[in-house]
């Protein structure tokens, strides 16, 4: 035996996450057991969210209470992600032989009924905060189109919030995604989604009242990506 450890896993969040000038990010909001791969997701994660409305805020372009939208937003994901370590710690740090055999018996039992899942867990979406509540889809991840030469919507469209309606779709740089986001908003049953910069969706509906929404929420200027000019539209 070369080296011996003994190593004590964290599950922990913090109550507060913001206090005046000060926010917490990353470990130091929160702990997460290794077992799900999750710890530095998490805290990339935190930092998506607060950079674009860090940004904004910085610039004056909205209130310095939209940087309370960030705990609300992010907790309830960290929980359920902590969750899900935990339960997988437990279910493979076992140290009795016949608790792990019948942990595999488990298993095998639900491989051969089917019953096993055949897709990682959904984690939360974002149910409070910067959103538009009540909207398809509010608060849930936006898909990453990739087009058949491996663009990804992202390189295209670039940073900032997207706007994007049906009648955008037949934009020239628009066409190698028009398709899948077309079968993504029928899917749903809108006419239009706003993308948040950090890529959840903010809310679907009518271009102009999302226009309206997203102005309301961040009491910015100019933020609205119009993808017909390639610039940002005022309001």
């Amino acid at each position: 035996m070369e080296r011996k450890a003994v190593y004590t896993f964290r599950a922990r969040i913090a109550s507060e996450w913001r206090k005046g000038r000060v926010l917490l990010a990353g470990d130091a909001a929160h702990q997460t057991p290794p077992f799900a791969g999750q710890g530095m997701c998490s805290g990339l994660r935190d930092a998506m969210n607060l950079a674009w409305k860090l940004a904004l805020v910085v610039r004056e372009q909205a209130p310095d209470s939209l940087l309370d939208t960030y705990q609300p937003e992010r907790a309830p994901n960290l929980r359920a992600t902590i969750d899900m370590a935990i339960m997988m710690g437990r279910m493979v740090c076992m140290t009795s032989k016949w608790s792990a055999l019948l942990r595999d018996m488990k298993f095998k039992l639900g491989r051969a009924l089917g019953k096993l899942p055949d897709r990682p867990p959904d984690y939360p979406p974002i149910s409070a905060g910067a959103i538009l509540p009540g909207s398809t889809a509010a608060g849930g991840y936006f898909q990453q189109f990739i087009s058949a030469e491996g663009l990804r919507l992202d390189d295209v469209l670039g940073a900032g919030p997207w706007l994007i309606s049906r009648a955008d779709l037949s934009a020239p740089r628009f066409a190698s995604f028009a398709a899948p986001f077309a079968r993504w908003l029928d899917q749903h049953g809108t006419d239009a989604v706003l993308v948040r910069p950090d890529r959840y969706v903010f809310g679907t509906g009518q271009r102009s009242e999302l226009e309206a929404a997203w102005r309301a929420t961040t009491q910015g200027e100019g933020i609205v990506r119009d993808l017909k000019s390639g610039g940002r539209t005022s309001p």
